[in-house]
Order: C-alpha cells, then sequence, then structure tokens
C-alpha cells in the first residue's frame, strides 16, 4: 500500500526519478511510514512516489559516500578502537588489514541489503533529525541481520525536502540541495551508529555515527535554527569539532555532495570557531 500523498508519478525532474534506473545500483530497499497517532508502520511507498525517489538519492549519495577510501578507513579505525575498548570483543586482533577488510565487507552489505528507512511522524520536534534503534542480535558477523535494521527520519523535516525539489519557486532547488545535504550526513551519521550494532551486536551504545563524522567529515554536522525563519527550513550547517568549537560550512560542499564531488574533511568559511553555546540545532542525534 502506497502513502496516500505519494502516489506514483511520472514527472522528469522529481528528484531525478527519469534516470533512476541509471543513476542509482540500490535493490529495491523498504520505506515505511510511522504515523503520529499510532506506533504500528501503516504505508510502505511504491519506489515511484516522490517520498521513495528522494529518499533514494539522499540514500544513494550516503552510501557512496562510505565506499571512497577514507571511509573505509574512517571505519577501519572506529572497529579496532571498538575492539580494543569492548572486554568482549576481540574480533580483530589490533590487525588493520582485518578490520578493513570486514568493515568493507559492511558497506558492500549496505548497498545489497540496505536497512529499512521509516519516515516518522512521531519525531514531532524539528530538531530530531533521525535514530536508529540497536536491536540486540545473535550469530556471527556474516550472519548481521541488515534488512532488519531500521533509520528513522524525520517525517516533517522530509516533507519539506518533497516541497522544495517539486516547487517552481526560484530559490527551490538551493532549498531541496541543503535539505538533501542535511538527510545525506543524518543517514551517513546513522550508518555509522549500525556498524556499532553489527560489531557490538546491539548490546553496546557507543557512538559510532560521531566518530565516523569526526574522523570523515572533520566534525559532527549541526544545522542551527534562525528564528527569523519558518519550521521548513533546513538550518545553518556548521561542524562541532572535538574540541566543542562550531565551524560553519561552506556553501559549495553542499553543491559538491549533490554531485558526488567529496572532498574530506568538509571545506569550512570561517577562520575562527564559534562558540555554539545558545545555538538551538535542528538535527538533535542520540549518538
Amino acid at each position: 500500500m502506497s502513502a496516500a500523498s505519494n502516489q506514483p508519478v511520472i514527472s522528469i525532474g522529481l528528484c531525478r526519478l527519469f534516470s533512476r534506473v541509471a543513476m542509482f545500483n540500490i535493490p529495491m530497499f523498504s520505506l515505511a511510514q510511522r504515523r503520529a497517532d499510532d506506533r504500528g508502520l501503516h504505508a510502505f511507498y511504491e519506489p515511484n512516489s516522490k517520498a521513495y525517489t528522494c529518499i533514494e538519492s539522499a540514500l544513494d549519495i550516503a552510501l557512496k559516500i562510505l565506499e571512497q577510501g577514507r571511509s573505509k578507513e574512517a571505519l577501519a579505525d572506529i572497529a579496532l578502537q571498538f575492539d580494543d575498548s569492548t572486554s568482549n570483543s576481540a574480533r580483530f586482533g589490533g590487525d588493520k588489514t582485518k578490520a578493513r577488510r570486514w568493515t568493507g565487507w559492511f558497506v558492500d552489505q549496505l548497498r545489497l541489503q540496505t536497512p529499512r528507512m521509516i519516515l516518522d511522524e512521531t519525531l514531532g520536534r524539528q530538531d530530531v533529525m533521525a535514530y536508529h534503534p540497536r536491536e540486540p542480535w545473535d550469530g556471527n558477523l556474516e550472519t548481521f541481520p541488515f534488512h532488519q535494521q531500521s533509520i528513522y527520519l524525520n517525517a516533517q523535516r522530509a516533507e519539506s525536502m518533497f516541497a522544495a525539489r517539486t516547487s517552481i519557486s526560484p530559490e527551490a532547488g538551493q532549498q531541496y540541495r541543503d535539505h538533501l545535504f542535511a538527510f545525506v550526513t543524518t543517514i551517513v551519521h546513522e550508518l555509522g551508529n549500525i556498524l556499532i550494532t553489527w560489531l557490538g551486536q546491539g548490546r553496546i551504545d557507543t557512538p559510532g555515527g560521531r566518530s565516523l563524522e569526526m574522523r570523515l567529515f572533520g566534525g559532527v554536522t549541526e544545522f542551527w535554527r534562525d528564528h527569523n525563519r519558518g519550521d521548513d527550513q533546513v538550518g545553518e550547517p556548521y561542524h562541532i569539532d572535538e574540541n566543542g568549537w562550531a565551524w560553519r560550512i561552506s556553501p559549495n560542499v553542499i553543491d559538491e555532495v549533490y554531485t558526488y564531488n567529496f572532498n574530506f574533511p568538509f571545506a569550512r568559511t570561517n577562520e575562527t570557531p564559534v562558540n555554539p553555546d545558545g545555538k538551538q540545532t535542528m538535527n538533535s542525534r542520540a549518538t
């Protein structure tokens, strides 16, 4: 059953729907809706719906980011650090080659067995962007249930992205790219959390997403609310570095990510850091 507001539409320019087969290399994944008045999943979006194609675009860019050499090095480092800090885990024995091989396999499986995405209306607050519930599982690394993993995305924020993509206003194109960048970085973050679910069998609450962003992007991505704008805004993109200081992300980064032109760490615009105290983030994350 497809969500009523996202019936299949054939329209050139609708989240690159016209070139879906050529652009994306993701086997069919599940995109569901979680309504605000219930805890269950009530609708699964059809592949040609605007919701599906927009989330697929963000997901494809996020997966492509993880497939870069620098990303794989970061994932291997996180895996080794996790191994060293966890008393009941000794999967790699300090062997980075082994860690690289396994985390490379993990990234490959994310594309082949993509975790389901859920547009969650129960995330009513604009500043809660996403979360990944870490469910315990048993087995070996190669038997990890990828398809049973979930990333819950803020449905209200997603609707703002869909609206920007289909708007004909002059500023809509940049608004869409801004929204897409927010979802791309969010999905990368949550896939970093799924890495820890994989390594720790869902029983350890270690901030994989934050570690991945810090190593890869140069800081944890936040979007600061502009109180002169409404709830459909993306927010101003900043990085919080390891010392807690904020750096403005260059607008060029957003366009580069949109065109799959990745440069890590992300470029910054300010030469000195900003104190984030008193700023309201629009993408709170648990880990």
